[in-house]
């Protein structure tokens, strides 16, 4: 389901934490019962493309990493 202009607005707002999540989310795919994410992209670009600084991205991984 595409998300909405409400949706896309909330993304570029919101914590860190929720904007990662969502452009995880939005690489990856899902095969079988597990999601698989393949991020063919540098820290930079991530942290770009969320619009986050660096250091705030991997902190954010690390949170997510440690919460599986």
């Amino acid at each position: 389901m595409p998300r909405t202009t409400g949706d896309q607005q909330d993304l570029r707002t919101g914590p860190a934490l929720y904007r990662v999540g969502a452009v995880l989310l939005d690489l990856a795919h899902r095969e079988a019962d597990d999601m698989i994410a393949t991020v063919p992209l540098g820290r930079r670009e991530l942290a770009g493309i969320v619009g986050i600084a660096c250091g705030t991205l991997v902190r954010t991984l690390k949170v997510l990493r440690d919460e599986k």
